[in-house]
């Protein structure tokens, strides 16, 4: 039967602290059968009016008995006559289905309905009955089959797709439920609760009930942010697992941003336990290209957090897929780190000069493997090819004009570092450039007394990993010619002279690094070529530590925007990218300058490595993780969820035993009265059998 709106308050004070009570009924249309209390009405109007002759020899002395027995009638019939219309209004009252709220709201004909599913990774732990995301599934259904099938309901998960964002009717929300599954995506709680309101209003709806099912773990709960609204009540259901341990692979990273094959690379990771107890002999391994390596296994105390490396030897060149492994149980989904590298089979040099080609640098550079120089004359330079190289090498130029100081001030931009030897006898202002555009110091006062280096930053990641033993006696430089610095940006000291000031200085901008010297590169000023020890570990290291860093994986909830290197052979109407992998998808693409912004927006649903192809070509490879913010199992239990937002929640604790399609029903609607007016109707007719037959009139 339909509900209609009705709502009566029996309990009003204005004492303070204690609110008004409201009684409303489930099926209020019952009440016309109150019409009925007229028959009693009529029933006794007419039959008691009725009377009997008795005959006596003499009534002279029966007067007073008489008015009497007449009054007493009278009360008798009144009090049959309230309790039978009193035991009939129990009995309407109790079809109707009364109960009362302290809440205001009243109830619709038609309601609408919406309920949030979480299914981030979390909510594949175990419950007592199976997975948790089963059982919130299963508690989802019950809460449909409480409602009316008049009534709109809205199934939405953390995926907040479009199919989510509407009403439907019970028998697509229970398909929808169906079709749940968990995966990486997830939402705080306040921005679900806003949405799930947000798609109330777009439907025109004022008002309505909202359900939140999750294992509310601490990250996502952030109710405590939301406005308050009397229009929707919310009702908080947790679906929580018993406290298990987890671990989880937070991270994993090379240490250096160029990769070479053939040479040792280390990989560096990191392991956290989020459990309440300590985690031993903990197995992991990596797999590089399919071939899976054991590594030594981890011993990592409760709620701590170690970082490990491991030692990778690439055998060939181009695309690498690597995967770091634990094993752990019963969590999983964060047991895993994907990354993707490339290794270069060259490092490039970019070699400037003046007039005459410094042999000395060239040497210096072409001893050291896989480096490839290209020298060229200040003359004859190509800005375009600056891009090519990781490293650039101004060796005692003359000058420096505005046009190269830009397009240095570019490729720094793109990571690509810049190593500036000055030329000695420098015009005052041929250099001012690089102050103007790159902010670097004033070189002024060529001073030709010798000064000896007698510090080098060891702790600098220049030098970090050269020397083997710190307190080693190293021969350090000394120069006969050498600039002083005056102004620019700060600096970080790599050699320092025994005054204090600085021989080799280092620049931070933007990607890359700047080296400035303060002394030319000849031997006739600087001895710098002829100390091996720090001159070619400089070399080495000023072009590995490029700011032009690979970005080895991608967190897929953040919904990434990937660069990606245009081939300067490729045109942009050639490009028609695709990503393989776990799942094939075409993402979608725009072009900056030479490079493609790769946009996966939500389209990616299971963390791996995807090729990245153009066409048919095999391009690139691209990793993506989970988020890590799920890793620590902690949640709120239903004593702390009440404390935080029980005054304006309700938290929906299923009783053991209990069918939670009737606890639901109970909750919503109210404490209910009904089965009080079925006492009080039986109550009323044992009142009217004691009037008839123990009361007796004569």
């Amino acid at each position: 039967m339909a509900e209609y709106p009705l709502q009566i308050t029996y309990f009003n004070t204005f004492v303070p602290g204690i609110a008004s009570i409201y009684m409303q009924f489930v099926f209020p249309s019952f009440l016309w059968a109150l019409a009925l209390l007229a028959i009693p009405i009529i029933i006794h109007l007419f039959y008691f009016r009725s009377y009997k002759k008795v005959f006596f020899t003499n009534v002279h002395f029966l007067r007073e008995l008489v008015e009497e027995t007449a009054t007493r009638n009278k009360i008798k019939n009144l009090l049959i006559l309230i309790a039978r219309l009193l035991a009939l209004s129990a009995l309407v009252l109790a079809f109707a289905q009364p109960y009362y709220s302290k809440d205001q709201k009243i109830r619709k004909e038609s309601q609408a309905v919406s309920i949030y599913v979480d299914n981030s990774w979390s909510m594949n732990a175990s419950a007592q009955d199976g997975l948790l995301i089963q059982e919130a599934k299963r508690k989802a259904k019950d809460i449909l089959l409480s409602y009316s099938d008049n009534d709109r309901f809205q199934i939405i998960t953390n995926e907040l797709e479009g199919k989510h964002q509407r009403f439907v009717a019970k028998i697509d929300a229970i398909s929808l439920l169906e079709e749940i599954q968990c995966g990486p995506a997830f939402q705080s709680l306040a921005k679900m609760t806003a949405r799930m309101k947000q798609c109330f209003q777009n439907a025109n709806l004022e008002q309505g009930d909202i359900y939140l099912i999750s294992d509310f773990q601490n990250s996502i709960c952030d109710l405590e942010t939301i406005e308050k609204d009397s229009l929707f009540k919310i009702f908080l259901i947790p679906v929580q697992s018993i406290q298990e341990n987890n671990l989880s692979v937070d991270s994993a990273y090379f240490s250096s941003p160029v990769l070479l094959p053939g040479q040792t690379n280390t990989l560096i990771y990191k392991v956290s336990n989020y459990g309440i107890s300590d985690a031993e002999e903990v197995r992991s391994s990596y797999v590089l290209n399919g071939q899976e390596y054991p590594v030594s296994s981890l011993n990592i105390k409760a709620g701590k957090t170690i970082v490990d490396s491991i030692k990778v030897n690439f055998t060939n060149n181009g695309w690498q897929k690597i995967i770091v492994k634990i094993k752990d149980y019963p969590i999983q989904f964060d047991d895993q780190y994907f990354l993707s590298c490339k290794t270069e089979n060259e490092i490039k040099v970019l070699l400037l000069y003046a007039k005459e080609l410094p042999t000395t640098l060239l040497k210096a550079f072409e001893s050291i493997p896989y480096f490839k120089v290209s020298a060229l004359p200040q003359s004859n330079v190509d800005y375009s090819k600056f891009k090519e190289n990781q490293l650039i090498v101004l060796c005692e130029l003359t000058e420096i004009s505005s046009g190269m100081a830009s397009e240095l001030s570019k490729s720094i931009s793109d990571g690509i570092n810049i190593l500036i030897f000055p030329v000695a006898g420098l015009v005052p202002g041929n250099y001012s450039s690089l102050q103007t555009i790159l902010g670097l110091p004033e070189l002024r006062e060529f001073d030709q007394n010798k000064k000896e280096a007698t510090k080098v930053d060891i702790e600098a990641d220049v030098f970090r990993d050269v020397f083997n033993n710190a307190k080693a006696q190293i021969k350090l430089p000394s120069t006969t010619g050498q600039y002083s610095f005056y102004g620019g940006r700060p600096a970080e000291k790599i050699i320092t002279y025994r005054d204090g000031s600085s021989m080799l200085s280092r620049f931070r901008l933007d990607k890359g690094y700047i080296y400035l010297s303060a002394a030319p590169l000849d031997t006739k000023y600087n001895e710098l070529s002829k100390s091996a020890e720090v001159f070619l570990p400089l070399l080495f290291k000023a072009a590995f530590s490029s700011g032009r860093t690979q970005h080895f994986s991608y967190d897929l909830t953040t919904n990434p925007i990937i660069p990606w290197n245009i081939n300067g052979a490729t045109i942009k109407e050639d490009l028609y990218l695709t990503l393989s992998g776990p799942a094939e998808f075409i993402p979608s693409i725009r072009t900056v300058n030479n490079q493609v912004m790769i946009e996966v927006f939500d389209q990616i649903k299971k963390s791996g490595i995807y090729d990245l192809k153009n066409q048919s070509e095999t391009i690139g490879a691209i990793a993506f993780n989970d988020s890590r913010k799920e890793s620590n199992p902690d949640v709120l239990d239903i004593s702390v969820l009440d404390k935080k937002y029980g005054s304006f929640t309700k938290i929906i604790k299923n009783q053991s035993g209990q069918d939670f399609t009737s606890t639901i029903e109970s909750e919503k609607a109210g404490t209910p009265m009904w089965w009080w007016f079925l006492i009080f109707a039986f109550l009323f007719l044992i009142v009217e059998t004691f009037l008839i037959r123990i009361w007796k009139t004569s």
